[in-house]
């Protein structure tokens, strides 16, 4: 029984050693476990954004200074909408001005105030004179041509108004007043109607009322012109030698109810409000066209005058005299009228 007891107990002793030389065996071929150092690095503060990063791409700011009357101090703030408008002296014109509306609905990015300037030596109007601009870059390059030689002004708009006043434009003289330029009278935009031919001619500072002449006014148009008579001793034909027996001028409504469609003052704001045209364009028809340009080319000592009428007059006078005539004080008895084709001419009878 001993030895049965004996034998289990090696056994066993065999079956724990086993065991531990297991474990030690595994222990030490067991791969070692690559420990990774986990770095923790302070977590660095957010860059605060650069001035350019804060507006949008595609946009420019663009900064322009007003004068006191054109700040509105303590009113106009960041993300106001405005309207800007350039005051100019019209070239050689002291006593004139253009004034224009040169970009629409602009909203305003900063301030003076708001960008900082925090001088107490400046007053709250002062530091307000000066405005930026979220603009395109065609707006930037546009503001810059015109902060060169023009007054800017803002007039502030509300921010639900996407009406757009067009390309306007008005004028100011100490005689005329204000006069107001739309896109219409733009020199592009100024045709004749269909059927209808524009010619310009030059006017004389006595046509009209004073030299006054506006699109839209009619006219009657007068020609002078000198005619002689000759008197040929063999034949009438051509080359024959004449003799001028008699030298007079003429005048007679050349071309009556015509209207105005522009002047040089809407296609040329250099020129003076107070001023007289010089230059007038009329709306004629073809036939009309034609006359007018021989009328007016063929002789230099022909003489064309623009006699203002009222627009509702639309009666037709076919007068006509010559000075000789005029002077004499030869008056008309009898008026014949003379009709070749769809020509008509007249004849008048004097005493």
């Amino acid at each position: 029984m001993r030895r049965y007891r004996g034998l289990i107990a090696l056994a066993l002793c065999i079956f724990l050693g086993l065991i531990a030389t297991k474990a030690v065996y595994w222990y030490l071929t067991r791969p070692k476990p690559v420990l990774t150092q986990v770095k923790t690095e302070a977590k660095q503060p957010e860059r605060p954004l650069t001035f350019s990063e804060k507006f949008p791409q595609g946009m420019r700011i663009m900064a322009i200074k007003l004068d006191n009357d054109s700040a509105m101090p303590g009113q106009i703030e960041r993300g106001d909408m405005v309207d800007v408008v350039a005051t100019s002296r019209i070239p050689d014109k002291n006593d004139a001005s253009v004034t224009r509306i040169i970009l629409e609905g602009v909203e305003i990015y900063d301030t003076e105030e708001e960008a900082g300037d925090s001088s107490k030596q400046k007053s709250k109007r002062q530091e307000e004179r000066v405005i930026s601009l979220l603009v395109s870059p065609e707006d930037a390059v546009t503001l810059t041509a015109a902060s060169e030689s023009a007054r800017l002004s803002i007039i502030v708009r509300n921010k639900s108004d996407e009406d757009l006043s067009g390309d306007l434009t008005a004028t100011y003289s100490y005689n005329r007043g204000v006069e107001k330029i739309t896109g219409e009278d733009n020199p592009s935009s100024i045709q004749p109607i269909p059927g209808m031919r524009a010619i310009t001619i030059t006017a004389k500072n006595t046509d009209g009322v004073q030299g006054v002449l506006n699109p839209g006014d009619r006219v009657d148009i007068i020609i002078t012109s000198p005619w002689s008579r000759f008197s040929t001793s063999e034949t009438d034909a051509p080359g024959a030698k004449g003799t001028v027996t008699e030298t007079s001028l003429s005048s007679k409504i050349f071309l009556q109810d015509v209207e105005i469609l522009a002047t040089e003052k809407i296609l040329d704001l250099s020129v003076g409000m107070e001023e007289p045209v010089q230059r007038v364009t009329l709306l004629v028809t073809p036939d009309q066209a034609v006359k007018l340009t021989a009328a007016s080319d063929a002789t230099k000592k022909s003489v064309l005058r623009l006699v203002s009428r009222h627009p509702d007059d639309r009666k037709r006078d076919e007068i006509g005299y010559e000075l000789i005539d005029i002077l004499a004080d030869k008056k008309v008895y009898h008026r014949v009228d003379i009709y070749k084709g769809i020509e008509e001419t007249f004849k008048n009878f004097f005493h």
